[in-house]
């Protein structure tokens, strides 16, 4: 979970061997850069980063419209910092003045975006005369710092107040409540962040459902009626699948990893993994917290935090690596863009793509696991005494519907999404009021997977994506995991040995490939751009049925045999 965007958006500011032979020589690595420029022979939408001083632009507009988008930058950084702080180290009692503090931030934030001088100097730097002779860069910068502006002007900066202060509060009663297990402790300021996202919905503007309205703050362009048909495919190819396993697949062992693993080993295992991939501990920090995030401060400084379970090993191997996918990604965002407002991905579902293609593809995959497995048995010797590679590889890959997200197996977890984006947009919509979620959680679950939380805790209160008021988020991580396996199977095309490198430990070359092909252009491109330019096509989500058929029919052999 990308924190510092999704607390940002609702801020409204918006090997030939398996021996490592395979390495990349330095000289093929990425060099820091200065400023993107346009190659002329290769495609219009590539940019390419020359290491040398380029020429700045002497138009005065210019120079101020960037030093207020710089100024914009570090406000929402320090904002970004105060999120962080809150979820990991904030005192008991001091919500109040975090409420506060972040409150007066979106106040200035917003006055500066939407301020007399911000608008002429739009209006300068869009004029038919002088827009074409901006750099790619600095067009993108116009184009991302408009959108927000026209946002802004819609919506009242009373309500935007009111709402970074109301969420800001709210974190910490849902925290309190998940602990307790009580939602209707949760209920009176979800009622009041409802009504107020119904409200922002109402003033960003529609066309067919207010839900509408806030999915475009997380997946620009992305409707609700593009949703419900991509769902309904997912449901018609997932549920069987699920159900083929359930009947006749046969489970393998997992009791290992619920063994008592200890906190501290599995944090040192959390900050080994996050090392493994290529995550630079010195350019960041991992410390604990209820729900795990990722939090982008600046360049060179990305906090992540995690969870860990005594009794449960691949949660916080999981949680680590999942973070650490969107730290990669932040890693990856250009130098050049570090005090712009374009020193971030293009949206939550492209951020997610990269979480989940660590999490799940990498990190739950064969080719990861022959090379790393050795070392957690020597990291949990007793705990994995017995226990083959094979075991290990079929228990973490273990398909069966659970009542958590986060727990859930990547087939299941797919429903887990569904429930929360039918549940919420029957909230933004009107048809379902916020004393009635837990009942209509209940019925949800039972109907895609055939479980039934006992208590809220396993339920509604699991996640803290609504306390933020972040409607809408839900369903990125679903559009993160389509977005991956095209990704991915574009990434093992332009590598044919990338998983023998995997196997052998390198994971530098796929991380440097999704750096020079996604992470160093920030948001100079959206994620539309960005797809079809890496893989050739639009969102095709054949590619992650694929994945999944043809990696579930190994472990589940059996349960395919007729289908």
């Amino acid at each position: 979970m990308n924190v510092h965007k999704l607390q940002a958006l609702n801020r409204s500011l918006s090997a030939a061997d398996l021996k490592g032979s395979n390495s990349l020589p330095e000289k093929q690595l990425s060099k820091p850069i200065l400023e993107p420029v346009v190659d002329s022979s290769s495609s219009p939408n590539v940019i390419n980063f020359p290491s040398g001083n380029v020429q700045h632009s002497q138009d005065k507009a210019l120079n101020e419209f960037k030093d207020l988008a710089e100024t914009l930058q570090l406000l929402d950084q320090l904002s970004g910092f105060l999120s962080w702080d809150q979820i990991a180290y904030l005192p008991e009692n001091a919500s109040d003045i975090r409420a506060w503090q972040t409150k007066r931030l979106t106040k200035l934030s917003i006055e500066m975006l939407t301020s007399a001088k911000m608008e002429r100097l739009l209006n300068h730097l869009e004029a038919e005369e002088v827009f074409p002779t901006l750099g790619i860069v600095d067009k993108a910068l116009v184009k991302q710092i408009r959108k927000q502006y026209e946002r802004e002007k819609k919506v009242p900066i009373e309500l935007s107040q009111e709402l970074v202060e109301t969420t800001t509060k709210a974190v910490d009663i849902w925290e309190k409540a998940k602990e307790e297990g009580d939602f209707n402790k949760f209920a009176p300021i979800l009622e009041k962040i409802v009504l107020l996202k119904r409200q922002e919905a109402k003033y960003l503007g529609y066309k067919d459902s207010p839900y509408d309205a806030l999915l475009n703050e997380y997946e620009e362009g992305l409707t609700t009626k593009e949703l419900d048909k991509l769902f309904s495919a997912l449901k018609r190819e997932l549920i069987p699948i699920i159900k083929l396993i359930k009947e006749k697949g046969v489970q393998p062992d997992a009791s290992f990893l619920h063994k008592s693993y200890g906190h501290d080993k599995q944090i040192d295992l959390s900050k080994k993994l996050l090392e493994h991939i290529g995550f630079d501990l010195s350019s960041g920090r991992l410390d604990e917290s209820e729900h795990p995030t990722c939090t982008n401060i600046g360049e060179n400084d990305v906090r992540i935090t995690t969870k860990v379970l005594n009794k449960n090993l691949w949660f916080g191997i999981s949680n680590a690596i999942h973070e650490g996918g969107h730290g990669l990604y932040a890693h990856g965002l250009d130098s050049a863009l570090s005090k712009s407002p374009l020193h971030d991905s293009p949206s939550m579902g492209i951020d997610e793509s990269q979480s989940r293609l660590y999490e799940t593809i990498v990190g739950q995959s064969l080719p990861f696991w022959i090379y790393y497995f050795p070392k957690l048995q020597e990291q949990f010797p007793k705990q994995l005494d017995g226990v083959t590679l094979e075991d290990f590889y079929k228990a973490i890959n273990r398909v069966q519907p659970s009542l958590i997200r986060i727990e859930a197996d990547e087939i299941t977890y797919q429903m887990h999404v569904i429930v929360r984006y039918e549940i919420e947009k029957d909230l933004i919509e009107g048809k379902l009021e916020v004393k009635d979620i837990s009942k209509a959680w209940k019925k949800k679950m039972e109907k895609y997977l055939g479980v039934t939380p006992t208590n809220d805790t396993e339920g509604p209160l699991q996640d803290v994506h609504w306390a933020d008021g972040c409607f809408g988020y839900f369903p990125t991580y679903t559009l993160g995991n389509l977005y991956a396996a095209q990704i991915y199977n574009t990434a093992k095309n332009a590598i044919p040995d990338l998983e023998m490198m995997i196997a052998s430990g390198n994971m530098k070359v796929l991380k440097e490939w999704l750096r020079e092909n996604i992470h160093k252009y920030g948001s100079t491109e959206d994620t539309k751009d960005i797809i079809k330019r890496v893989t050739g096509e639009d969102l095709n989500p054949r590619y992650f049925i694929e994945y999944i058929k043809s990696k579930y029919r190994r472990i589940y052999p059996d349960a395919f045999k007729s289908s």
